[in-house]
């Protein structure tokens, strides 16, 4: 079990499935320590939580990132994990990946500044820790991990002296937007979700929560027409179920992508 990487994640809507992706990260790659910031400790398997309230948008995750985990890292390295990113295999881990300040699977719609996707990542201490100084109060608003890997990668490199993994480490690391041929450490993604949870897809559609289906409705829906027949009839159950509540929320992303637009 070791003792120089802490398990990360922050949730206060996935509770159940993000529980679930820690403990079974843990099992494939057991460490010794975990932070978990939520609104609801009976949910996590017993672990102590660090409480924070419901989180309502991207600064409010942002915040947690940029401020809070800060204050309680005291390992070198922390590992993100989310309800769906987590661990696929701990004999893929490369201890070689130490050797880099940040690790995610990479972003193949850039053409630079790659690497990449946060919510399975690997970040040293000092990243975390090197950060606050360079944000803008706009920062909070956009994706932490475009924040760092895409604003801010160029200072924290030539400032900080800070390491990004390259490309081709990232795609060893973990897949995001698509699947390599062959295996990685870690994944990251709502698409993968129904492949991955092979076998337990009828508990993930019973703690999935609608709002996230809502958000990336459009490629978890093909992932799941492409499980058999009767998981696919789960899928098409859960949308019954939760089709007014999927509405909203949609209706609601769309709003703020259009508000967003506009001040662009």
């Amino acid at each position: 079990m070791r003792s120089d990487i802490t398990y990360v994640v922050i949730d206060t809507l996935n509770h159940t499935l993000s529980a679930q992706a820690l403990e079974r990260s843990n099992k494939r790659f057991p460490l010794e320590n975990a932070i978990i910031f939520s609104d609801k400790a009976d949910l996590w398997s017993g672990r102590e939580i660090i409480e924070i309230p419901e989180i309502k948008s991207t600064k409010d995750y942002n915040s947690v990132v940029f401020f809070d985990l800060p204050k309680q890292l005291k390992t070198d390295f922390a590992l993100f994990i989310q309800y769906d990113g987590f661990v696929l295999s701990g004999e893929l881990f490369s201890e070689q990946y130490l050797n880099w300040d940040y690790i995610g699977a990479p972003w193949p719609h850039y053409s630079d500044f790659t690497v990449g996707n946060g919510g399975f990542s690997l970040r040293s201490k000092k990243l975390i820790n090197s950060i606050q100084k360079y944000l803008l109060p706009d920062d909070l608003h956009s994706a932490e991990d475009v924040v760092i890997c895409r604003y801010l990668r160029a200072r924290l490199e030539e400032n900080d002296g800070l390491r990004f993994a390259p490309e081709k480490i990232a795609e060893m690391f973990s897949y995001e937007m698509r699947k390599p041929e062959f295996d990685t450490f870690g994944f990251h993604g709502l698409s993968h979700l129904p492949k991955v949870m092979v076998g337990e897809i009828e508990e993930l559609f019973e703690y999935l929560q609608p709002q996230s289906v809502a958000k990336f409705f459009r490629s978890f829906s093909k992932a799941c027409n492409n499980l058999p027949c009767h998981e696919k009839r789960l899928f098409s159950q859960y949308c019954l179920k939760h089709q007014t509540e999927m509405l909203y929320h949609a209706k609601l992303n769309a709003k703020i992508q259009s508000r967003s637009e506009r001040v662009l």
